[in-house]
């Protein structure tokens, strides 16, 4: 292929493969170490990521999606605990990757009725007598999805207090990894009263 042949490929690429947001719990390793992430976005030359904790950018990186694989990567900007990452070659690999997250946004957007924002708040779960500190990533009027570490023995019914907000019931409606989906056992209103003063995006759902 030529050069220019090359290019009008690769500009035919990026317009077939937009910027498209996701909400993919995922693991970035490098030589420093692994941390937990979500995948906030994804096109056809990379990714943009929120890491769960402090991690050190060492060395090569890779990606790795579980149900999909491991992606190597290059990080190509850092803002707190954002990371823009791209990949070093554009394959059938990144573009099965596009298509299986698009999709799974896609799907999970339709199953889901109420509006889910995005936060990074603290917190804690409790379950019986243990207690875990957590992270709050995304909330909606009906449940939220946290960070925690080994939750494997916690389970339902737990309670969620966010330090900003308070105490909520809920139950666990889905785990993978070091991530829970949480699903609060209190109404709508409840919810909308509290957390709805840090997140209004919410309380459309009201409307």
């Amino acid at each position: 292929m030529t050069d220019d042949k090359h290019d009008r490929s690769e500009a035919r690429e990026k317009q077939e493969l937009p910027r498209a947001m996701v909400l993919r719990p995922a693991r970035l390793h490098s030589d420093g170490g692994s941390a937990g992430c979500e995948i906030l976005n994804i096109s056809a030359e990379g990714l943009k990521v929120r890491i769960a904790a402090d991690f050190g950018t060492v060395g090569r990186l890779t990606l790795a999606v579980d149900a999909c694989g491991e992606y190597p990567c290059e990080m190509v900007w850092r803002d707190g605990d954002t990371l823009g990452l791209e990949y070093p070659e554009q394959n059938a690999e990144t573009r099965a990757l596009y298509d299986a997250l698009l999709a799974d946004s896609e799907g999970a957007a339709g199953a889901r009725k109420a509006t889910r924002v995005q936060v990074l708040w603290t917190g804690s779960l409790h379950a019986g007598e243990r207690s875990s500190a957590c992270q709050v990533l995304n909330v909606s009027l009906s449940g939220a999805k946290v960070h925690v570490a080994n939750p494997s023995d916690i389970s339902s019914p737990v309670t969620l207090k966010i330090d900003r907000f308070g105490e909520f019931s809920c139950e666990i409606a889905w785990r993978e990894g070091d991530y829970l989906g949480l699903r609060f056992l209190v109404d709508r209103e409840t919810i909308a009263e509290s957390i709805g003063q840090g997140v209004p995006q919410i309380l459309r759902d009201l409307e």
